[in-house]
């Protein structure tokens, strides 16, 4: 194998001009591909399986409990410098950072730590849920930054927020023009 790979080494630098072009043309190829039969923006992330058991729970749910049928978002507030979340000052600037997170677009409800009981037992860290009205797919461009920035206001001395959840898990990939970039250059100085 090692050998192989030898060969094909010295034969890719010994005819590098065919090799770029052959590997341009690919990626050509390949964008025209993924133009012409829908690229990125038409990939469905839905699974079913009519019939089974775990579809007819998740139907049966989406109809009797619409707020919980969408993705959910987590926010994570941690109080610092010997301080505690049920704290007054503390405590009202989670609340204000909530009031705040429920009117971000397309949020269907926020549950706060104070009602579901989700503070850590040394009182440091509260964790709220943000339940949206969508999937993860059908999520408008902008919700969850905006999000983020409804409770970046709590994020202040003695105080750090996060945000995460599986609503940020298989956010949209981003324009890969660097890889391409990479491989012409990467394929230019064989």
């Amino acid at each position: 194998m090692p050998a192989f790979l030898h060969r094909l080494g010295r034969l890719a630098f010994r005819r590098r001009r065919r090799m770029l072009a052959l590997w341009l043309a690919l990626v050509a190829a390949a964008v025209v591909c993924m133009t012409a039969f829908g690229g990125t923006g038409k990939l469905d992330n839905t699974f079913s399986i009519p019939g089974s058991e775990s579809q007819r729970a998740l139907d049966r749910m989406k109809t009797d409990f619409p707020t919980f049928s969408g993705t959910s978002a987590q926010i994570v507030f941690t109080a610092t410098d010997g301080q505690k979340v049920t704290d007054a000052a503390d405590s009202a600037r989670i609340r204000a950072a909530l009031d705040a997170a429920g009117s971000a677009p397309q949020v269907a409800k926020v549950v706060g730590p104070f009602d579901a009981h989700t503070i850590s037992a040394d009182g440091t860290t509260a964790v709220a849920q943000v339940r949206y009205e969508v999937p993860q797919s059908a999520l408008e461009p902008n919700a969850l930054d905006e999000l983020k920035s409804s409770v970046a206001g709590a994020n202040q001395q003695g105080m750090r927020v996060d945000v995460g959840g599986s609503a940020f898990g298989n956010a949209p990939s981003q324009s890969h023009r660097s890889d391409i970039i990479g491989v012409g250059v990467a394929s230019s100085s064989l």
